[in-house]
């Protein structure tokens, strides 16, 4: 409690509290040294940012808007000729939206005021969000990617807790939106960012985790949102390597001295050149970036191998970018960009789930996508955006070996004999194309309005056959010992089953059609509230089937903020937002064979070691086909159904917030409380046992078999709640800033696992069978903590900076601290033993004691350092060229700390397994197993280079 009290005092991320949008308002107000309003007034705005300057005259209010400005630091110059010329200077944030009040002084008046809202707090605004700017994130011990300035942010919990992708305020890990430069650019399957970027182009990232504006649909998680550089009338530029070597790092428990020795003391550098500057001053501008790596690291098989345990080898990472933005001004109120990105990135040695070297494959990523954008004036009180782009991501990789079908041990995890998934199946394809209208408008009625309206169209497809291996099938055996490592003879362990796949070549399509309308209304200078509306239709379809899904919905963003005292030091907000998440491919395409290959299993007949069946047989009776005869199973996009009732999952959301900004003499800050709850409703999941049946091809014998159903499920439960406190206070040498999150997500819904996308829970699969009760769902889905619970986070940030002789020193600094995360004892049990009538599932899995999460693992907190030094070399021209480094050390005290422990419970062999004592650990249960139970070690990183 003490390190939380004191990072209170310290603070938090910098908020910007407004829309994910691409550039800035400024909405001021001018008037004399009697609050009477000045018309006519000259407004000149000047930026670095900025193609010409912008000027303005205000209205018979004294009132002036200037819209669709991009972030920097500007100068707002005010003039009239009876009345002194006043500037002011004023740093816009991403969709930040200023509005200040010029007080001008007659001529001779040796008086000149300003009065607006802190930097840091905007009035009018109720959403939720963080913003950074990759200038302030080069100052930290982190890397500068847009996943690492979202782990900053409060209610957001990074990909190493939840299922390999970060999870925002308790929604499923899939449902993120990513834009870059307005152009949506999500993994249509699982949600994460489709698209590689150099980090050197990006200007600013913004995370909006609440009071979403009615501008975004298909999202009930976090909308991402950044922003790349445009260049401007200087030339800039910036060559970087980022240095690492594994022999630099710290090593976790149970890395063997052998493995020790087999580091390689091998250079990996990524280099990039990034140059920004115009081809017509104040009218045409360029950014361009290439980047490049080519590394190799250290890395091993899983000590739960039985071939190759803790061995080490060499993956290699070949990965090429490149990336270009185009900004024209055809006048002071029309402007078009265009955006473009490039990726290709090839991967050796690849581990997915390999127990042995032969196991490891290589993986191919290629992705690219452009934009191109059009923002207008028309006249003084309406603009517009229009947006239009493609996306195009692809992932190629898997098994090499021609006819060599893997083995997956249960007992481990892990495959054996070749890489899962096949690297000549023509790959995965997941691409969109997007386009966005959206028209603002201001006028004045009880008070003044900013209206907000337009639409969105997503046009997204999935095209993968989806092969789960070189042969299209893999063994499931239980205890695979092919060498004797594990002790005793050779083994192939207990044979399960053999899956059989068949795939097609068919694509399948996702659209959906957005319509909105955002009111933000100032009733007076301390109250204004936001009414949106926004009205979604959803469409799904494929090649071989027809359509697969359709939805529409509408959902209510409305939201208010009282400015107590009308100089925006104390602020209340409160907002009550629906979100209605898109139904992800994954889903609602699952009755459609585009990436869903038909499977057929088969069950074991040939010779056992023992003498009797479910003994151990030979590895090479395992792996031949000849030995598994008896079908057992079959599963298809034919035997899948979606309920004709289906609609979108959606959510509701309550917020309630105080925030409080401060100015002192040299001081900028902000202290923030908030209170959040969302409730997850209509959550997609599946049914089984009462829908009627499918009769497969005959010569399998298998007779019919229960259709599978997706549905919204009412048993399906998921409530998040927490509450933030965020601070920051910045000064000309040094910023701080910090946020503390206590959340709860509990539920009985799950709905996602680790590299499977979104996949249901089964609340009602087989819980009945044609009307007759089966099982207990509470035994095998009880409520309780689920992924992604993690009591208390804090993130704190702090750098320092000072010039000197040589040039300018930084230090920077991050703590993070994480509750532990919470485990559920579990074991599968045999169908039968639930209930003898289940025959059509072999398994499931059992909760002890009927509980969900009643493990806590332990916490973890870590320390990370940076030092940086900029080197002024010579000036050529007016262009300073400096030489600049950065160490950063992750963990900086090197805490061993351990995270978790072995958490495995054997399977009954009948009786009752319902009889608490009955529950038998495996050896080692309650004890770590390997390096995966420990935090991150120390690692050591380097960036180096030149800039001008």
């Amino acid at each position: 409690m003490g390190r939380v009290s004191i990072l209170i005092v310290m603070g938090a991320t910098l908020p910007i509290h407004a829309h994910g949008v691409q550039t800035a308002d400024v909405s001021g107000v001018v008037v004399d040294d009697k609050g009477q309003p000045v018309s006519n007034a000259r407004i000149i705005l000047t930026s670095p940012s900025l193609q010409g300057q912008r000027t303005y005259t205000t209205d018979a209010s004294g009132r002036f808007s200037a819209r669709l400005l991009p972030p920097g630091a500007y100068t707002i110059q005010v003039s009239e000729p009876s009345h002194q010329t006043l500037s002011a200077n004023q740093r816009l944030e991403l969709g930040q939206r200023y509005s200040p009040r010029f007080v001008l002084q007659p001529v001779g008046n040796a008086v000149v005021s300003v009065i607006g809202t802190l930097s840091q707090v905007d009035k009018q605004e109720t959403s939720t969000s963080s913003s950074f700017r990759l200038e302030e994130v080069n100052n930290l011990p982190t890397n500068r990617n847009v996943e690492s300035m979202m782990a900053l942010a409060p209610g957001v919990i990074d990909s190493s807790t939840v299922n390999g992708y970060a999870q925002v305020r308790g929604a499923l890990s899939s449902n993120k939106r990513f834009m870059l430069d307005g152009q949506e650019v999500s993994d249509s399957i699982y949600g994460n960012r489709g698209i590689s970027v150099i980090d050197d182009a990006i200007d600013e990232v913004q995370i909006i985790t609440g009071a979403i504006s009615a501008e975004y649909g298909d999202v009930d998680g976090g909308v991402i949102n950044a922003v790349t550089k445009t260049g401007g009338n200087k030339f800039t530029g910036v060559f970087r390597s980022q240095l690492s070597n594994a022999s630099w790092n710290a090593t976790k428990p149970f890395t063997t001295t052998a493995n020790r020795a087999l580091i390689p003391n091998k250079l990996n550098h990524t280099d990039s050149l990034s140059i920004g500057g115009y081809l017509i001053k104040d009218k045409l501008w360029f950014f361009v970036s290439g980047q490049q790596r080519n590394n190799s690291t250290f890395q091993t098989i899983d000590a739960a191998s039985s071939v190759d345990p803790g061995k080490g080898y060499a993956q290699g990472d070949d990965d090429k970018r490149l990336q270009a933005k185009f900004t024209y001004q055809l006048n002071q109120d029309h402007t078009l960009s265009f955006a473009y990105v490039t990726h290709r990135e090839m991967v050796t040695n690849n581990n997915f789930l390999s127990g042995e070297l032969a196991a490891l494959e290589p993986q191919l990523s290629q992705d690219s996508s452009w934009s191109l954008n059009w923002s207008a004036n028309w006249g003084l009180n309406l603009s517009m955006e229009a947006r239009v782009g493609v996306k195009k991501e692809a992932l190629t990789g898997g098994g090499t070996v021609p006819g060599v079908t893997p083995v997956f041990d249960y007992n481990s995890g892990l495959a054996y004999l070749n890489g899962f998934f096949n690297n000549y199946d023509g790959g995965d394809h997941r691409d969109n194309q997007s386009a966005d209208l959206k028209f603002t408008s201001l006028f004045e009625a009880a008070d003044s309005h900013q209206l907000v309206f337009g639409g969105n169209y997503l046009k997204g497809s999935h095209r993968a056959q989806n092969q789960q291996s070189r042969t299209n099938a893999y063994y499931d055996v239980a205890g695979w010992d092919p060498l004797g490592t594990l002790g005793g003879a050779p083994d192939g362990g207990t044979p399960y089953d053999y899956q059989v796949y068949k795939s097609s070549t068919a694509t399948a399509y996702d659209n959906s059609l957005g319509l909105f309308i955002n009111d933000k209304w100032s009733l007076n200078d301390r109250v204004s509230l936001s009414l949106g509306l926004r009205w979604d239709k959803y469409h799904a379809y494929s090649e071989d089937s027809p359509a697969t899904a359709g939805a529409s919905g509408l959902s209510p963003r409305l939201s208010g903020k009282w400015d107590i005292f009308g100089d925006t030091s104390w602020q209340v907000a409160a907002s009550f937002s629906r979100y209605n998440a898109k139904p992800l491919s994954a889903i609602v395409n699952s009755v459609s064979n585009a990436g869903n290959p038909t499977n057929i299993g088969y069950l074991y007949t040939g010779p056992y070691d023992g003498a009797t069946p479910g003994s151990t047989a030979s590895p090479s009776s395992v792996t031949n086909p000849a030995n598994w005869t008896q079908a057992y199973n079959y599963s298809s996009p034919q035997t899948t159904r979606l309920s004709p009732n289906l609609k979108a999952p959606h959510t509701n959301e309550y917020q309630l917030s105080l925030t409080h900004g401060f100015k002192l003499v040299g001081h900028d800050g902000y202290v923030k409380g908030t209170l959040v709850r969302k409730e997850f409703k209509d959550l997609f999941d599946y049914r089984a046992g009462n829908d009627g049946t499918f009769a497969p091809p005959a010569e399998l014998g298998l007779g019919s078999i229960y259709v599978k159903v997706w549905e919204n499920s009412s048993q399906a439960k998921r409530t998040y709640q927490d509450m933030e406190l965020e601070s920051g206070i910045h000064t000309p040498n040094w910023d701080a800033s910090g946020n503390v999150v206590w959340s709860t997500l509990k539920g009985n819904y799950q709905g996602e696992g680790s590299g499977v996308g979104p996949s249901g829970q089964g609340l009602n699969y087989f819980t009945s069978i044609n009307g007759a009760p089966i099982y207990d769902i509470n035994h095998f889905s009880p409520s309780g903590p689920l992924v992604g619970h993690v009591p208390l986070r804090i993130r704190a940030t702090a750098d320092y900076h000072f010039d000197w002789s040589l040039g300018k020193t930084t230090f920077g600094i991050i703590y993070r601290f994480d509750s532990g995360t919470h485990d559920s004892q579990t074991r599968t049990v045999n169908a039968a033993d639930v209930n003898p009538a289940l025959t059509q599932i072999s398994t499931l899995t059992q909760y002890r004691n009927d509980t969900r999460g009643n493990i806590v693992y332990p916490s973890q907190a870590f320390t990370d350092l940076a030092i940086s030094q900029d080197f002024k070399l010579f000036k050529v021209s007016d262009k300073s060229v400096a030489f600049f480094a950065k160490v950063a050390i992750l963990n900086v005290f090197n805490h061993q700390q351990q995270k978790s422990w072995r958490n495995q419970w054997q399977t009954p062999n009948g009786g009752n397994i319902y009889d608490p004592a009955g529950w038998t650990p495996v050896t080692g249960n309650g004890l770590p197993h390997g390096a995966s139970d420990y935090g991150e070690a120390r690692s050591l990183t380097a960036q180096a280079g030149f800039k001008f």
